[in-house]
């Protein structure tokens, strides 16, 4: 009977194993995955929305002024988020500007990174009338298409503009996420001994795309989005939607 016992043990505990292991596997397959990211959908009754914004920010011409229009995304009668266009016009320089701005340490918006290229360089020019020359100096942005001097150099700068998201973009923490003012579109022209012509921004002539958002509030993660079309410095806000995520990953 001894005997018997000393070969069944070990078959025993094999298949004691087994079933553990097997019981381990359907514990870890049933296990619903972490819900931490949004995926935009403009139709889902999952999110806290507000529709019908429907609002136009926007300057003209030789009205130097700022126009803007503030969201409270969580509805807590504090403001999240500026949208504003701005014009002013000087003696030797005129600029125009459309951005986005958060303005608290709970809100976030996902930019991207872009290289602007610059050219610069100078150009000499004759007047006849007083039988002498002047030479300017340039700075605009690169063209491939254009021909320039020799004396062209190229300078890069690194910007940070807000990501051009459409429905079925994914919202996570591998987004990057920032906080501070954001160029949607920007012209700078300067005359004068140095002339410069200088555009930033790539939402110029965008139309019903989203700006992704990451909002804390008491500890609990939101994701969300704000709906714009941008037509050179007129900025039309649509809609904006701001989702919970369940902490821990959990329903």
């Amino acid at each position: 009977m001894k005997n018997i016992l000393i070969y069944l043990f070990p078959i025993i505990l094999f298949f004691s194993a087994s079933c553990s292991n097997e019981t381990d596997e359907i514990i870890e397959k049933e296990l619903p995955p972490p819900i931490d990211y949004l995926i935009i959908d403009t139709v889902s009754t999952e999110y806290n929305f507000e529709e019908n914004v429907n609002t136009i920010v926007k300057v003209a011409l030789f009205e130097q002024r700022t126009d803007a229009h503030y969201l409270d995304i969580n509805n807590d009668s504090i403001f999240d988020i500026e949208i504003s266009c701005n014009y002013v016009e000087a003696t030797f320089y005129e600029s125009w500007s459309a951005r986005i701005l958060t303005l608290n340490d709970s809100t976030m918006i996902d930019v991207i990174s872009f290289t602007d290229s610059i050219a610069n360089y100078t150009l000499t020019h004759f007047d006849s009338d007083q039988n002498d020359s002047i030479t300017i100096t340039y700075t605009e942005n690169y063209n491939h298409k254009k021909e320039y001097p020799l004396n062209m150099e190229i300078k890069t700068a690194t910007n940070y503009y807000p990501k051009i998201h459409v429905v079925g973009d994914t919202l996570d923490i591998f987004n990057n996420w920032q906080k501070g003012s954001f160029i949607l579109n920007y012209k700078f022209t300067a005359g004068g001994w140095s002339v410069t012509r200088r555009n930033k921004g790539i939402w110029s002539g965008i139309g019903n795309k989203m700006i992704g958002i990451k909002f804390l509030d008491n500890d609990q993660l939101y994701y969300g989005w704000i709906e714009l079309s941008v037509n050179n410095y007129t900025i039309s806000i649509h809609k904006y939607a701001l989702k919970m995520i369940p902490p821990n990953g959990s329903n």
